[in-house]
């Protein structure tokens, strides 16, 4: 499509439409094997709200689509771009909790957590999982709050989200602007600076 004048910001807003519907399609199921009881039983998350899941769950999947985005701008066969996404995917769960020592504040929270993809899905979890535990609800009303640690809390977390995708999509214009592959004519390093 570039090849016919698609401009590279319109290309990649396509792909992550185009991406979306997968990454639905499993959020709904997701949500609803937690949250949804079987043969009388409750699900494992009872007593939080679906609604906020799902809509953290959209989120995480837009930055997941977005971190993908970012390896496809520098590995260009498939087979080793699988290899390397899975590889960094693992390595940042493991790292979010050696990252999680340096989180002192607020903007070292959102600093490490729009470099590390994990730790606003890290960050969700442990909020949630701590009040499934204490039978407290997860909702909209009580989302921001984490008395435990004050500057991790679900918002933190959507923040985390929000800053890590347009990271990803930032570094994605940037390479894709100056390493355009075969079919683009390549902008030099400091595009950005230039005043045309």
């Amino acid at each position: 499509m570039k090849l016919m004048g698609l401009s590279s910001t319109m290309y990649w807003i396509s792909c992550l439409l185009g991406a979306l519907p997968f990454g639905m399609i499993i959020t709904i199921a997701l949500v609803g094997s937690c949250c949804i009881p079987f043969s009388g039983a409750a699900g494992p998350i009872f007593n939080s709200s679906p609604i906020l899941l799902f809509i953290f769950y959209v989120m995480y999947t837009v930055n997941i689509t977005t971190f993908a985005f970012l390896l496809s701008c520098f590995i260009n066969k498939a087979r080793n771009a699988v290899v390397a996404s899975a590889t960094l995917f693992v390595a940042t769960s493991f790292g979010v909790d050696l990252a999680i020592k340096y989180m002192t504040s607020r903007i070292m929270t959102l600093l490490v957590g729009t470099i590390v993809p994990q730790t606003g899905l890290d960050i969700f979890l442990k909020q949630l999982v701590k009040m499934e535990l204490r039978d407290r609800t997860m909702t909209f009303s009580n989302f921001m709050d984490n008395p435990s640690v004050p500057h991790q809390s679900g918002l933190e977390a959507v923040l985390i989200l929000i800053l890590n995708s347009t990271f990803n999509m930032l570094i994605v214009a940037y390479v894709d602007a100056v390493n355009p592959g075969e079919f683009g004519v390549p902008q030099p390093f400091n595009f950005f600076l230039t005043v045309s």
